[in-house]
């Protein structure tokens, strides 16, 4: 693994890679404590690349995300993994 180099943001908050590239990172609630969530920014939205789980706390950062710093385009591709 090639360390980034740069910090993590705080938790539910972007960390910007490139000009079209954001990392989040969201808290899980088992041993596993983290996800690492990527943004891409291209012509027709974004691609959100992984999601977090389906709870309360995940919502809440997507919510912030969404109307925050991801507002002004639409979501138009989800990558899991």
């Amino acid at each position: 693994m090639i360390p980034l180099g740069i910090d993590a943001a705080p938790t539910g908050q972007l960390r910007q890679l490139a000009d079209d590239l954001f990392w989040a990172r969201f808290e899980l609630p088992f041993r596993l404590n983290h996800i690492n969530l990527y943004m891409l920014a291209t012509a027709e939205g974004w691609v959100l690349i992984d999601t977090g789980l389906n709870n309360d706390v995940t919502a809440q950062h997507w919510q912030a995300l969404l109307t925050g710093p991801l507002a002004g385009k639409p979501v138009c591709k989800i990558i899991v993994t």
